[in-house]
This record gives structure tokens, C-alpha cells and sequence, in this order.
């Protein structure tokens, strides 16, 4: 299956290099290409495909308007200046070549992100939580120990918390959607940043406390599942704002049980609870024994897991990734299958997707288009660990 996927990386290539770009941001422009192509020259040491990433990354910097879609989008990790930094903060750790931040810009990104806290918009993408993130990401030293100690104390100032643990209600998004559950809009995110924040230095017993308790809020909403009923799911997508949970939630990279179960596992890191670990390892189980119940029953799998291609953000190819960082963490072989399983399927639908042109008009998005599916199967053949999955919070 290996020969196959770098036939189908190949046939990526030739697409891409076909393909213009516009924008300069992480996860739909030029940032995000030159990622890929960082990686390809890490798989296979061809100089081409590093002076191709250090173009596009030098293209996406040199134009600021290019990423000044609107006020908060130009500062976001997805779309603007905080995803520039991250991915000049990644190519000096990986000591590839360094590029200078602007002047002022992370006093400006912090602005941002507390602006962003006090509206609610916690969103990785387009929010508060991914410029935080960045800082994670940043070599600890006094400034970014301090800005990430700001933003935990912003975030603590617009927490909510009830009998069940600490919660986050969303401002950004639709009305009804009071509080989302997934990994880019929601509750798992704001957890897994608040883990990262605890291991970069911050470890004090207020944050353990935090993560706590909003592992707490999170795990108070598990029910059962039913597939008679159509109830495939452990945890909600969302919460409304009546406060009833709405379930069905996909089985994606961007929300789902999956997501819960990897923040979970992550949480249990730093707390070593029985009870966590328990429901991290029985809720990533659970979407490989439901998925196959389904499969067996009914054959409907598009419905169960509301999967219908191979992009990386809610199709195969983030859910093998998601698969494998899960049989890292926890050694179950079941989660190995899991990913060899949904590689297999990634290159299924390759098979009719490229032909067909079914990326057309967005072939250069990281999320949904070509780029982050080849970023899986390069970490499928490849013998090294490539971390990109970082900066997806993976």
C-alpha cells in the first residue's frame, strides 16, 4: 500500500504545481503550501521541494495585504499573521532557515487574542485559541511565559462553570450553538491548549484545577450510543442554548468523539486518572466498534460518519491521522488497524478524486484540499516522526 500512496503523492505534486495560489495564510494559501513542501524535502532530500517551501513562505511574508481578509481573520493562526509566525517558529526549530518576526507583532497577536477571549471566539482557526497556540509553540522564554499567563487569565475571567466543571460558551458561532464540543470550534481545543500551556511552563495548581474541571464538563455529557436510533456518537457536537445536547457529531479531525478521545488521553498526561483514562481509551474504541456495527448492519457508512472524500478536515485522511497519534499515545493495536483501515480508504477515494478533479478551485488548501492529504500519506511512508501534525494541534 506504500507504492500506492507515493504514486498518489506524485500525482499531488503534479496538481499542485499546476495550481496558483493567492492567499498567503496557513491553512488555505502559500504558508500552507510551503509546509507541504517542507516535508516532501524532509520524505525524500530532493533541494527542489526546499527552495519551492522557502519561496511560497517568502511570498506569503512579503505582501502584508494578503492576508488581511478582515480585522480578526489577518491576526489568525489560520488565515493570517499569528499561522506566518508559527510556521517561521517551526522552520527554526527544524533548523531549515529562519525568518525575523515584524516588529511588534506578537504585542499586537497578544491584543488580539485577549480582544478575541472577551468575545467568546475561541475558535483555533479564526480565534483566540489559535494564537495562543502559537505561543505554545514558541521557545519558552520570559515574553511567551507571560503572554501565555495573561491568556490563561483571560480565559478564566469568561469561563463558565456549573455543578458538572468549567465550560466556554462560543460567541462566534451560530446562535443556537452555545457550546461546541469539537476540536477547531470548540471545548476539546480549548482543552488541549490549556494541556500545552500546563507542559510549556504553567504549572500551577489554578490551571491543573482548570483542566480538571472542564475534563469534568466535557465527560458530564457522555451517553450511550444507539445505531437503531441513528445515535452514533458518545459526546454532543454542541450544546444549545436551552441547554439541550445535540449529537450525531462526524467522525472527523475537526469535531467528533475522536477529538474528545485524543484531548482526553492528553489531559490524563498531566492528571493520571484512572476514571480519564478509562474514558479516553473507551471512547476512542468506541468509534471503531460503532463504525463497524454500522458497516455490518446497514452498510451506510456515509451516513455514520458523515465521511465523503479524503481531505484532511473532515474527511479520511484526518481521521487516519487522528488514528495514528491515538495508537502513539496508547499503544492499542486496534487504533493501528484503525489507520491502515482509513489510509486504505484515503487512497480509495484518490482513485476517483484526481481524476476527476475534485479539489478543483481548492487544491491548495491545507484542510480541504490536497495539501493536508499528502501531508498524511508522506507521514505514512516515511520512517522518521515529521511533526507537522503540531501545528494542528495533533
Amino acid at each position: 500500500m506504500k507504492e500506492k500512496a507515493k504514486d498518489y503523492i506524485n500525482q499531488i505534486n503534479e496538481i499542485l504545481e499546476n495550481s496558483s495560489c493567492q492567499s498567503a495564510g496557513l491553512m488555505e494559501g502559500k504558508s500552507g503550501l510551503s509546509l507541504y513542501y517542507y516535508v516532501l524535502y524532509r520524505v525524500f532530500r530532493e533541494e527542489c521541494y526546499a527552495q519551492k517551501s522557502i519561496t511560497l513562505f517568502n511570498q506569503a511574508c512579503a505582501d502584508p495585504e494578503e492576508i488581511t481578509m478582515s480585522d480578526s481573520l489577518s491576526y489568525s493562526l489560520g488565515f493570517g499573521k499569528a499561522g506566518l509566525n508559527d510556521l517561521a517558529n517551526y522552520y527554526k526549530k527544524e533548523a531549515f532557515f529562519e525568518v525575523s518576526e515584524g516588529p511588534d507583532s506578537n504585542e499586537i497577536l497578544l491584543l488580539k487574542a485577549k480582544e478575541l477571549i472577551q468575545q467568546h471566539n475561541f475558535d483555533y482557526l479564526k480565534g483566540s485559541i489559535g494564537i495562543m497556540h502559537y505561543f505554545l509553540r514558541r521557545n519558552p522564554d520570559e515574553e511567551a511565559r507571560s503572554y501565555v499567563k495573561l491568556l490563561i487569565d483571560e480565559l478564566l475571567k469568561e469561563a463558565g462553570e456549573n455543578n458538572w466543571g468549567i465550560y466556554f460558551e462560543s460567541g462566534d458561532r451560530d446562535p443556537n450553538c452555545k457550546i461546541c464540543f469539537g476540536l477547531i470550534h470548540g471545548m476539546a481545543g480549548i482543552l488541549i491548549v490549556l494541556v500545552k500551556a500546563y507542559h510549556y511552563g504553567a504549572e500551577t495548581e489554578a490551571l491543573k484545577e482548570l483542566i480538571l474541571k472542564t475534563a469534568n464538563f466535557i465527560m458530564s455529557y457522555r451517553q450511550g450510543v444507539d445505531i437503531l436510533e441513528g445515535k452514533y456518537s458518545f459526546f454532543p457536537k454542541y450544546i444549545d442554548s436551552d441547554g439541550k445536547p445535540h449529537f450525531n457529531s462526524r467522525l472527523a479531525w475537526s469535531d467528533g468523539d475522536l477529538g474528545v478521545a485524543f484531548t482526553l488521553y492528553k489531559v490524563n498526561e498531566i492528571l493520571k486518572s484512572q476514571s480519564i483514562a478509562q474514558m479516553a481509551e473507551f471512547t476512542g474504541l468506541n468509534t471503531i466498534m460503532t463504525f463497524k456495527n454500522v458497516l455490518n448492519r446497514f452498510n451506510y457508512r456515509d451516513i455514520a460518519t458523515k465521511i465523503t472524500d479524503s481531505n484532511f478536515k473532515n474527511g479520511t485522511a484526518g481521521v487516519a491521522h487522528l488514528y495514528r497519534k491515538l495508537y502513539e499515545m496508547s499503544g492499542n493495536r486496534n487504533y493501528r488497524e484503525s489507520y491502515e483501515y482509513w489510509i486504505g480508504e484515503t487512497l480509495d477515494y484518490l482513485s476517483v478524486e484526481l481524476p476527476n478533479g475534485h479539489y478543483k478551485d481548492k487544491e491548495t488548501s491545507l484542510l480541504e484540499g490536497l495539501p493536508g492529504i499528502g501531508l498524511t500519506l508522506l507521514s505514512y511512508i516515511s520512517e522518521e516522526e515529521l511533526n507537522w501534525g503540531e501545528i494542528l494541534l495533533l
